[in-house]
């Protein structure tokens, strides 16, 4: 009897500190009522309400979003390395950067022409143009409005929320742009080359994938900025969470735990940004069209 009230006490205590939803190791989900069905100290915080409620509601479910749209665009990255890697007769395997880097490499090295023919590869491009959807802009700023209503002058967590939820909206509406893709030629006399076959698999890789890097890197681009001014609103909020949750009175513990369990997503949605922007910039020198 005695194991299973220690035991009890303690996935209390871990239910209270945790985020919403989650689980024990194992994948076993954290109970949500004490044996007999008595609430859970701490309560539940899975709806928040008031002013704070709705605005830390907002700020973490636009988040979620930005780190949805920003896997989104890092995959989107991949997956055309990943083409790019099979058209090579390369390994597809590995992270983004690990599959995009021997891509890469291995077009590079296949477009080489001989230096006796004092020639190179001519790659005619024509650039990929993203242009922000005035939908998206509205619906963003609109979103805004609604669940982080304040200035972003309004000091505290409240307006680190706000100018957060601004350059959340900002960071979206970027990745939602309208693109139109990139088209890529390559003209060069394959007789010259080093290795014709691997001259042929270069210049399709090249062609697979190359649209594709392109715009993912003008997307990311059009992001970067807000992305940042997001990211240092989010940090600023995590700072001022145990103040924050304080506010929530007996949701503390569990608002102190959502606010702590989103902000992992930071350097992840910096990272599928900055990832994406570097190597379609990688892709550009490679291929001649920076």
């Amino acid at each position: 009897m005695r194991t299973h009230v220690i035991a009890t006490f303690a996935l209390v205590l871990l239910a209270a500190a945790a985020p919403a939803r989650a689980q024990i190791p194992g994948g076993l989900k954290l109970p949500t009522k004490l044996p007999g069905g008595g609430a859970l100290p701490g309560g539940s915080c899975n709806k928040l309400n008031g002013d704070a409620g709705v605005r830390l509601e907002g700020f973490l479910a636009a988040t979620a979003a930005l780190e949805k749209a920003t896997s989104e665009l890092e995959g989107s990255v991949k997956l055309a390395c990943q083409s790019m890697a099979r058209e090579l007769g390369v390994s597809s395997d590995g992270n983004t950067k690990v599959v995009c880097k021997r891509a890469l490499d291995s077009m590079k090295a296949g477009l080489r022409l001989s230096a006796k023919a004092r020639s190179k590869t001519v790659v005619k491009y024509t650039p990929a143009r993203c242009e922000l959807r005035a939908e998206a802009s509205v619906k963003a700023a609109a979103a805004c409005n609604g669940s982080a209503a304040g200035s972003a002058g309004s000091g505290g967590s409240a307006g680190s929320m706000a100018g957060g939820c601004k350059a959340n909206a900002d960071a979206r509406a970027s990745l939602d742009a309208q693109c139109t893709p990139a088209k890529v030629e390559v003209d060069s006399d394959t007789s010259l080359a080093l290795d014709a076959a691997g001259y042929q698999r270069a210049s399709k890789a090249l062609m697979v994938g190359l649209p594709a890097l392109l715009m993912a890197g003008a997307r990311a681009k059009l992001a970067a900025a807000a992305v940042k001014t997001w990211a240092g609103s989010a940090r600023a909020v995590v700072k001022s969470s145990g103040s924050l949750a304080k506010g929530f009175g007996a949701q503390a513990l569990c608002v102190a735990g959502r606010i702590k369990g989103a902000m992992v997503a930071v350097p992840r949605i910096e990272a599928s940004v900055s990832v994406s922007v570097s190597v379609s910039a990688s892709a550009s020198g490679a291929a001649g069209v920076n």
